[in-house]
């Protein structure tokens, strides 16, 4: 699944004057590329620093997602300097995992999910909380249910796809919303609320070199929310070179510490489709793949 937020078009005046503060010198800046999450700086030939753009609430979020998380997860860099809507993060040229991932044989691909079954149950961990929703500081004490947060998710998509004109994708859309509707009084998750980071290959930094992937850093935690971990499996589930291929499943529930057992099964398929159904309803003309996915996991279920 791509990223909806395009890349900046241009690096914040602030942020490379506190990137000169830092290092001592001007930077040399890289623009965006598909390759990279923001802005690289660049001394000569060494990358040194990341800038991503973000709106203020998002800063605000990602401050108190790295507070909890920084003493516990060693994939959670700590960032350089933050500024209002600005985040400059140590940057060792690592490129994503989705655009190393086709370089790399399948034992190489299970290891790298291996390691980041590992890095989410970290996360997860050090994170509980009986808060579902908005991240606060500190997490948060005032308890929304998780009944309420998948209820407004739901009458979100329920009132966008009534609002569109028919089609095929609409309308699996529809019955998507209603049967995950139904299911929802009997579905309750296992826990108490996570920090989920919305996990997708785009956001997974990893250093490549000669066929090997080696795990170094998870970004986008301005977009995370408190909510069942399973969330997060919904969100990886959707890269489609995962679907189906039960050794990287397998190799993912072994990071995470858990057995893939006939109910967490169940439970893929019900965040998928939520998934799917958030993929949907931000769909354009011309992203005929995309809407082909949605369909397929939108009707799995049926």
């Amino acid at each position: 699944m791509t990223e909806a937020t395009p890349p900046p078009q241009q690096i914040p005046g602030s942020a490379a004057e506190a990137a000169a503060a830092r290092f001592g010198e001007s930077l040399a800046w890289s623009p965006p590329e598909p390759r990279w999450p923001g802005w690289v700086g660049q001394r000569g030939d060494e990358p040194v620093c990341m800038v991503r753009t973000m709106t203020g609430v998002g800063v605000q979020r990602y401050r108190w997602c790295i507070e909890a998380l920084a003493p516990t997860s060693p994939e959670v860099a700590e960032p350089l300097a933050i500024g209002d809507t600005w985040v400059m993060s140590p940057w060792r040229g690592e490129i994503s995992a989705r655009e190393a991932w086709a370089g790399v044989e399948l034992e190489e691909q299970a290891r790298l999910m291996t390691q980041l079954g590992q890095a989410l149950r970290r996360i997860h961990d050090s994170t509980l909380t009986h808060r579902h929703g908005e991240v606060q500081r500190g997490l948060g004490t005032s308890f929304l249910s998780w009944n309420t947060l998948m209820t407004r998710r739901l009458e979100r998509a329920r009132a966008l796809f009534s609002a569109q004109e028919a089609s095929p994708l609409v309308d699996a859309a529809r019955r998507a919303t209603e049967r995950l509707y139904r299911e929802l009084a009997a579905f309750h998750p296992r826990t108490r609320a996570v920090m989920v980071h919305g996990v997708t290959l785009e956001r997974v930094l990893v250093q490549a070199s000669e066929g090997v992937m080696e795990l170094t850093s998870l970004v986008g935690f301005e977009r995370a929310l408190l909510g069942p971990w399973e969330l997060d499996f919904g969100r990886l589930l959707w890269f489609e070179p995962v679907v189906g291929r039960e050794a990287l499943l397998d190799a993912f529930y072994e990071g995470y510490d858990m057995a893939r057992t006939m109910d967490i099964r169940r439970r893929e398929e019900v965040y998928r489709t939520l998934t799917a159904l958030e993929v949907a309803e931000g769909l354009t003309s011309g992203e005929a793949e995309l809407e082909r996915r949605c369909r397929a996991y939108l009707e799995m279920g049926a």
